[in-house]
């Protein structure tokens, strides 16, 4: 008489990419559509590679690519606020990007340089899964 065979459950093998949601960015310390891509899916939110609704500031002049303009704000701004700490207006402006200095661990000046500390800081923490 064979023996029944059981087969054990099937496990999904993490690849390197699972733990950081695909980020495998250049750390450039430019903000641009693959930046705000590997925000999107690190946040959970809408993945489509735009930061929506902005108003014109000099966090938002410099955002290299995926930005649209009009106001209004955008959810995945919306949700990095609250994760940083900010008030969730949706909207990228000098008190975000302080929040996100001290957040991250950078200097503190509500500036996004160019190239930039704090989108250095942005992208490394996206690559390695930990935002």
């Amino acid at each position: 008489m064979q023996g029944k065979s059981i087969d054990a459950p099937e496990h999904k093998v993490k690849s390197a990419t699972d733990d950081n949601n695909g980020a495998n960015l250049t750390v450039d310390g430019y903000w641009g559509t693959k930046t705000t891509t590997a925000l999107q899916k690190s946040l959970d939110t809408v993945v489509d590679g735009v930061i929506s609704g902005q108003v014109h500031n000099q966090a938002t002049d410099a955002v290299v690519s995926g930005i649209t303009f009009g106001g209004g704000g955008s959810l995945v701004i919306e949700t990095l606020q609250r994760k940083i700490g900010s008030t969730d207006d949706g909207l990228l402006g000098p008190n975000t990007v302080s929040a996100l200095q001290e957040y991250l661990g950078t200097v503190v000046d509500g500036v996004i340089s160019d190239p930039s500390l704090v989108v250095k800081a942005l992208q490394r923490a996206l690559n390695a899964g930990n935002l």
